[in-house]
C-alpha cells in the first residue's frame, strides 16, 4: 500500500518554503514577497503496444516560483525555477532583469490572513498499486492510468503560508484515447465505455451533446465569455447557468484559497439568459504551472441543473473545439467522417436552450449534465 500523505512531509514542504523565503526577501530587498512551491507525485501505469503487459512509471517534480514588487514601475516581477536550491533561488533573482512583470493586484499585499492555513484533499491518499494493475489488467479499453499527488505551498508577504494538497486520477479510455479524470484514486470510476461513434445529423434539428462533449465546449465559451474582458449584459441561451465552485468536491482544481493566497468564494457568471459576472480580482487567481505568474483563470466550472430529460435523437458524445480567432470557431464532431461545423462564440451562447441527465465531473474541469444546443444553424 503506498500512502502518499505521509511521504509528501507537510511540515518538510513549509519550512523549505520559508527558507526559500527568507533568501528571497534577503536577495530582493523588496518590500513585498512571494513565493510558490509545488511538489507533484506521479505513478502510472501504461499498456504496452502487444496489449498483454503494462508499463510502470513513476516521476516525481519539483519547482518554485517567486514573485516581488518593484515600488520605481508598480509592478510585481516573475521568476520560476526547477527544485528548491537556495543558491539556485538566489542566482536566478539576481538575473531576472528581463523576467516577466505581474500586476500588484494579484500579489497579496495588504492581505491580513493568519499566519498558517492549510486545504487538504479530503479523499484517500492511499492507494495499492498491484489492485490498480489487476483492475486495468480486466480493463482491456484502458490505455493508461495515472494517479497523482500534488503539494502548494505559498509563502505570501509578511511571511505567512498556505499549503493545500490534491490527489487526483486520470485515464486514457477507448481506441480515441478520450481522457477521463477525477478527484482521489478509486480507479474504478474511470472505468467506463466511451462512445465516440454517434453520428452528427440535421443541423436544423437540436444538438444533444453528452456531458463528455459538452465540457471542452462549455470550457472554450466560459474563456471568450467570462475571462479577459467579460460579456457582461450579453445575451446567452436559457441553459446557460454557469457557476464557478472553487469548493466544489468533485472538482480537479480549486480550494478555499487561491493561487495567490486570497479566499475563494462562489460566483454566478451566468443566469436569467444573461452574462452576469467575469472571472477577475481575489479569488480568482490561478496557476497553470508553477512557471506562470497567477492570473484570473476558472477553477471548477458547474453547469446549472439538468432539465427533465426529454425524448432525444442519438447522443453526440464527442466534441472538439477549435477557435480560430476571437469570433470564428470550427466544432469538430463524429460520424462516418469526422464532421467541421463553422460557428462562433456568440451564436453558440445563445443556442444552448437546456440541459438533459445526470452532471458529470470531466477533465476540463467542468461539471456539466448533457447539453442541448437549439436553433443551431452551422455556417
Amino acid at each position: 500500500m503506498t500512502d502518499w500523505a505521509v511521504s509528501m512531509g507537510d511540515e518538510s514542504h513549509l519550512n523549505d518554503a520559508r527558507s526559500l523565503w527568507e533568501r528571497a526577501r534577503l536577495a530582493t530587498r523588496a518590500r513585498s514577497i512571494e513565493v510558490y512551491v509545488k511538489h507533484a507525485r506521479r505513478w502510472g501505469l501504461r499498456r504496452v503496444p502487444d496489449g498483454a503487459s503494462l508499463h510502470e512509471h513513476e516521476a516525481v517534480e519539483v519547482g518554485t516560483a517567486c514573485r516581488w514588487t518593484i515600488e520605481s514601475a508598480r509592478a510585481a516581477v516573475h521568476v520560476a525555477m526547477i527544485g528548491t536550491d537556495l543558491g539556485r533561488l538566489q542566482h536566478v533573482i539576481e538575473n531576472a532583469s528581463a523576467a516577466p512583470r505581474t500586476d500588484t493586484a494579484s500579489l497579496a499585499i495588504e492581505a491580513d490572513p493568519p499566519e498558517q492555513r492549510t486545504d487538504h484533499e479530503p479523499s484517500d491518499t492511499r492507494f495499492d498499486p498491484d489492485g490498480v494493475r489487476a483492475w486495468m489488467s480486466g480493463a482491456p479499453r484502458v490505455s493508461s492510468v495515472e494517479l497523482g499527488l500534488t503539494t502548494e505551498v505559498l509563502v505570501g508577504p509578511g511571511g505567512w503560508r498556505t499549503l493545500r494538497t490534491r490527489a487526483r486520477s486520470s485515464a486514457l479510455i477507448g481506441s480515441h484515447g478520450q481522457l477521463v479524470a477525477q478527484r482521489g484514486f478509486d480507479v474504478v470510476q474511470l472505468s467506463g465505455e466511451v462512445d465516440e461513434s454517434a453520428e452528427f445529423g440535421d443541423p436544423s434539428a437540436p444538438l444533444h451533446l453528452a456531458p463528455l462533449a459538452a465540457a471542452p465546449l462549455v470550457m472554450t465559451l466560459v474563456h471568450a465569455a467570462h475571462s479577459f474582458q467579460p460579456w457582461v449584459g450579453e445575451a446567452a441561451g436559457r441553459g446557460w447557468e454557469i457557476r464557478d465552485d472553487p469548493a466544489s468536491t468533485e472538482g480537479l482544481a480549486g480550494g478555499t484559497f487561491d493561487d495567490a493566497g486570497f479566499p475563494t468564494a462562489l460566483r454566478t457568471l451566468a443566469a436569467g439568459g444573461r452574462v452576469v459576472a467575469g472571472l477577475d480580482g481575489p479569488g480568482t487567481y490561478w496557476r497553470r504551472s508553477y512557471r506562470d505568474a497567477p492570473v484570473p483563470l476558472p477553477s471548477t466550472i458547474v453547469v446549472g441543473t439538468a432539465d427533465a430529460a426529454p425524448a432525444r435523437p442519438r447522443v453526440v458524445n464527442a466534441c472538439r473545439v477549435l477557435p480560430l480567432d476571437r469570433e470564428n470557431w470550427v466544432l469538430e464532431l463524429p460520424g462516418g467522417r469526422s464532421r467541421f461545423v463553422r460557428t462562433g462564440p456568440a451564436e453558440l451562447l445563445r443556442s444552448v436552450g437546456g440541459t438533459f441527465g445526470s452532471p458529470v465531473a470531466t477533465a476540463d474541469g467542468v461539471v456539466t449534465p448533457g447539453l442541448v444546443l437549439e436553433g443551431f444553424f452551422p455556417r
